[in-house]
């Protein structure tokens, strides 16, 4: 809220704490009394991490159909909050890789988990939680797994772009949580798999 007694007017500015630098902002035009939001940089108390796996799913062989190689990719997500206070929606952002335009024809990409419905929010308690859980394996029925849901990101004119946004809708202070993505990639015998992984 901006009790400056001043209009704050848009543009970059600079953030100090304590005689620190912080970070660098932008900002709309702010009148008085007006709330606004800006980012005050890195908070040392969250972490967030993941940890990716992928191993080759057995292929079933036949004289007729091409020979292709399907690799199952596994990236779990650990976000921790140290602080004294929850943190509410909290949003990690993911993303499928981004197959070259040359190998289009040759490679598919499917998501397995979570399960999203067209243009719009995962089926609910279809995230993965808990250091047990499986990718994908959700509570099913009442409402989302540790308070995560994931959807598909919203970019300006529509267009998909294969990117995600788990949103953690209150990480409480001192907890942790944990969620999946879950995707196939199919393409040839001989191909670099890491040329897919983006």
């Amino acid at each position: 809220r901006n009790t400056s007694g001043y209009q704050l007017y848009p543009g970059p500015l600079s953030l100090f704490l304590d005689d620190s630098y912080v970070a660098n902002a932008e900002i709309k035009h702010v009148n008085l009394n007006e709330y606004f939001s800006c980012s005050l940089g890195i908070d040392p108390t969250v972490s967030a991490h993941h940890n990716d796996t992928h191993r080759s799913l057995p292929r079933a062989t036949s004289s007729y159909a091409p020979r292709t190689e399907t690799q199952l990719h596994v990236t779990r997500f650990v976000v921790k909050n140290r602080g004294r206070v929850s943190i509410p929606r909290l949003v990690v952002k993911a993303g499928l890789p981004v197959v070259p335009a040359e190998l289009v024809d040759d490679v598919r990409v499917v998501l397995r988990a979570p399960r999203l419905v067209e243009g719009g929010e995962a089926v609910r308690g279809d995230v993965a939680a808990g250091p047990d859980a499986e990718a994908g394996s959700g509570g099913g029925g009442g409402g989302s797994v540790g308070g995560v849901v994931a959807r598909w990101a919203r970019y300006e004119g529509g267009e998909k772009t294969g990117r995600l946004e788990f949103v953690c809708e209150e990480v409480a202070a001192g907890a942790e949580v944990t969620f999946a993505l879950e995707y196939e990639v199919t393409g040839p015998v001989d191909m670099d798999f890491a040329v897919a992984r983006g």
